[in-house]
Formats: structure tokens, sequence, C-alpha cells
């Protein structure tokens, strides 16, 4: 899937900060048994399809009527470009530096309700109107379109910033006879990851997560990069609605870190090192957090297609159409990791799972193997569809998604 220009999903899993300890405090004990402790994770790894990636990126904000951030804006892009975040999210995928320009505030008018095909028009009227100041259109350069809190926002069949949903997206277009790189951000007034957040901060993270896209997979559609994922673990891209490095981390809680040298909340962004190493996949890690994950036992295996049509053997739990299933798993994790940890698990047989299916928590502790019933919201699922484990703590702010198959025949 290119996911390049796909909206960004809604943080699922709000199941985990609504429940009580009590309802948390459900053990399995049937069928339990205690293993070693282990921290072998069984992560992804994030993969080039060989396309393009920008090594010298420059990013300039563009600036529609209306749009109220603008300053902040730009001091979020300078301080971002300086910070220590930057290289620790990108530099492993072979992207360095990053220029931030001046914002250049733009009179081209966009219509109260606007598309995503109507978009590429739009930077072209922008060039020809700011040629002095913006100069041609350039292949190395992020265009960031911000656009007014008046503007109604329709992409690939989504309204934007409407209850929670998507809140900005990146894309490839041709301006001027030259394909760029653009990122478009409406000032959606809330935030689906903080609902605490306000002004500025609401945007911030969309904008370091679509620009950390936008440089490892600028275009998505005809030459695309970082939008893979190893074939033994392709069910967590259709689990997190893609696999560019952004995506794969949105999931997680915390989603967002506030780094000191940018004082504005950006998103965690997936990180191979990191994951492999066994400390989260997903970077910056919040000072103190300890990474532990709900890891299941996958002993079959099924074929799986993609919506691109290639077919992949993928580890599965087999289970029958209709009937109610189980999951055994281990907790895992360092020495350090918290001493009691809960974990659900869902079978994603249609796009309203995370939202309509309500699981069975389980607690047990480290090296503990138990069994999980897979809440279902479809009783006539057929064939390969992903199995998301969710594990938290006691004290609920940390949630990690590991993602396996359920085979339904």
């Amino acid at each position: 899937m290119l996911s390049g220009a796909m909206p960004r999903r809604t943080p699922p899993l709000r199941w985990l900060g609504s429940l009580t300890l009590a309802a948390l405090a459900q053990v399995v004990g049937c069928g339990s048994s205690h293993d070693p402790p282990s921290t072998g994770f069984d992560l992804p790894t994030a993969e080039t399809l060989g396309g393009q990636i920008l090594t010298s990126p420059r990013v300039q904000p563009i600036y529609f009527s209306g749009f109220p951030y603008g300053q902040e804006m730009d001091t979020f892009l300078q301080l971002m470009a300086g910070s220590a975040y930057w290289p620790e999210v990108v530099s492993e995928y072979g992207v360095g530096a990053l220029t931030a320009l001046a914002g250049y505030p733009t009179a081209v008018a966009v219509p109260a309700d606007v598309t995503d095909t109507q978009l590429p028009d739009l930077l072209s009227q922008v060039f020809v109107e700011g040629a002095a100041t913006l100069g041609p259109p350039r292949g190395d350069t992020v265009y960031v379109l911000f656009l007014s809190p008046a503007t109604t926002l329709t992409a690939m069949g989504q309204v934007f910033c409407k209850d929670f949903g998507p809140g900005a997206y990146h894309d490839e277009w041709t301006v001027g006879g030259v394909l760029v790189a653009a990122a478009i951000v409406p000032a959606c007034t809330a935030s689906p990851f903080d609902d605490r957040l306000g002004g500025a901060d609401v945007l911030t993270p969309s904008v370091s997560h679509e620009i950390v896209e936008a440089v490892t997979d600028p275009f998505g559609s005809s030459s695309p990069a970082y939008t893979g994922i190893d074939g033994a673990h392709v069910l967590w891209a259709m689990a997190v609605n893609g696999a560019e490095l952004g995506d794969l981390c949105e999931n997680e809680q915390p989603t967002l870190v506030s780094p000191s040298d940018i004082g504005f909340p950006v998103q965690r962004i997936w990180s191979n090192a990191s994951a492999h190493a066994g400390t989260g996949p997903c970077v910056p890690v919040p000072e103190g957090e300890i990474y532990f994950n709900a890891v299941a036992a996958m002993p079959d295996h099924g074929n799986f297609q993609d919506p691109s049509g290639a077919t992949f053997s993928v580890p599965v739990v087999n289970a029958k159409i209709g009937q109610a299933s189980s999951a055994r798993f281990s907790f895992r994790g360092s020495a350090a990791a918290p001493a009691t940890l809960f974990a659900a698990a869902f079978e994603l047989d249609d796009p309203q799972s995370l939202v309509v299916e309500v699981p069975t928590v389980v607690t047990g502790t480290l090296g503990r193997t138990l069994s999980v019933p897979v809440t279902t919201s479809q009783s006539t699922t057929t064939g390969v569809v992903p199995l998301v484990i969710a594990a938290t703590d006691a004290s609920r702010t940390a949630v990690h998604l590991w993602v396996g198959g359920i085979n339904r025949n």
C-alpha cells in the first residue's frame, strides 16, 4: 500500500484510558505457565522500496490567508531543524540536516471547501505570485501548505479535522514541470492525540509526522521509498493503516514528546535501530520509559494478499470461521519493566474493529505465558486478518502494540 497520500489514522485503544483498575484485574489463570523473561519482541523492520529520499531537505511553509499560527510555525520549524530530535528520527534512513526557510504568506485565494485535486493548482498559483521570493519549484524541498480554519479540506474521500479524523497528509505533485513533495496541514482546533492541546500545539505533531515522511518517502506514488515493511510483518501495515515511519508509531502511547530544545509537541517516529536494540521502536523514548510488550505465539502460517495483489506467507493462529478463539502470549521486557502488565487482543476484521470491539483484559508478569480471548466484530470473516495485542502497565500511561495474524478457515 502506498501510504504517502493516506490520511493519518486516529489513535485507537482509548479503552485503556477509561477502564478501572478493577476491570483490568481479570486474570486468566488456566493454561498459564512461567517461562524465562525474554526481550525478543519480534518487531518489524521498516524497509525502502528503492525510491528517492531527500538527503539534504529544505522545508518551505506557505501560509494561506486566515491561517493563525504563521509565526509559531516558523519558530517551530527552525527549532526542529536545529534540534536533536531531527537527526534521531531520520539519520538512520539516510536523511541529513533540514533547512527551514522563512514562511511565505500568500494572497492566493482558497475555496471555502477545497479538495485534494485542487491543491496542486493552488500551489502553482503561489509560485507565480511569489516567484521573486520562492524561486522556481525544487525537488529537494517539502512545500507545506497551511490552510485557514475557515477552510474545509476533503482528501481521499475524508473530511479533515472532523470528529478526530485525519489532521494532515503529504503527497507528490508536478508543479511547473518539477516533481515536488508537499504536505497539507489544515488548521484543526483539536488533537486526536491529546485533547488538552490547543493552538499551534494541535498542529505541530502532524507537521513533524508529515515532514519526516515527506523526506523519507517524498514521491510515494511514482518512486516509493520508506513505505515498506518486511514480508513476515506485513500485517502491521494493515493494522496501523500504513508503513511509513510516522504511521508505524502514531498508535503507540505516549505518541508525543515535547523535546526541551523544541518546546512544541512532536510525534515519535519508527526507528529500526531502537527496535532491534530492544529499547522500543519509537523515538525519542520518553525519559524513564522501559519498553515492554505482549508477544503472541503464531504456530501456523497463512497466505495474505495485500491491496496491491502481492501475496505473503505470514505467521498466524488458525481459527474456525465465526467461532470464539484465543491467543497465547507472553509479556516481554527487561528486568526493569513494570512488575504487573495488562493485555487485550483485537481481530481487525472490519474497519470499525477498534471502535466497536470491547476486549477482555488479562493481567500477568514478565515471562508468564497466558491465553487472551480474541475480540471480534464480525462472525463471517474468512482468510488472514491482523490480530493486534495491546499491552499496558498499571498506570496506563504506556501502550505498546504487537501485531500477528489470525486465519479464519
